[in-house]
């Protein structure tokens, strides 16, 4: 699906039609709270259901997550699950990212392959709260950051842009 058909689709939704409610906001949790499971996995099974919308991938099978607070090798490995859920639908290899793992935090090998894996696509920081993460737990911050720049690059590895809006695969 090309991004301007999914922005008119958004954009003509019914939500639109209404003006918001005045709905009282929750207050904010601190800002260096560690992010929880539960909230990080109902954001993760936001992503994964646009995903599925949007991509017209089966329905996804991930891993539950346990404990209280998300760790950063529990986020390495469930933005791998849906990069690997995402991978069918990938219009292209980009080149991979050089990068050092000197600073990196990541104990386990798994979370390492995983994390490599990430970064060398360009879907994870180099040297983010993920992989160098200094107590091991994520901000909202630092989990919105790494949420925000994983899907930026599905998106831009799952379609081929248009090269009437894309001047530059021109060649020129």
């Amino acid at each position: 699906m090309s991004p301007v058909l999914l922005a008119l689709i958004v954009l003509n939704s019914p939500l639109q039609d209404s003006p918001p409610a005045k709905v009282k906001a929750k207050p904010a949790a601190a800002s260096n709270a560690p992010v929880s499971v539960a909230d990080s996995s109902h954001v993760f099974r936001m992503v994964t259901d646009a995903l599925h919308h949007v991509l017209k991938l089966p329905e996804p099978n991930l891993p539950k997550l346990t404990g209280s607070n998300l760790t950063a090798e529990q986020a390495a490995s469930e933005f791998r699950a849906i990069f690997e859920y995402a991978r069918p639908k990938f219009e292209f290899k980009p080149l991979p990212l050089e990068f050092e793992e000197r600073k990196w935090t990541l104990k386990s090998a798994k979370a390492r392959e995983d994390a490599r894996l990430l970064v060398s696509y360009g879907c994870l920081a180099k040297v983010g709260p993920i992989v160098c993460s200094k107590n091991g737990l994520l901000t909202a911050k630092q989990f919105g950051d790494a949420v925000g720049m994983f899907l930026g690059r599905i998106a831009e590895i799952t379609h081929v842009p248009s090269q009437e809006f894309s001047p530059y695969l021109h060649g020129e």
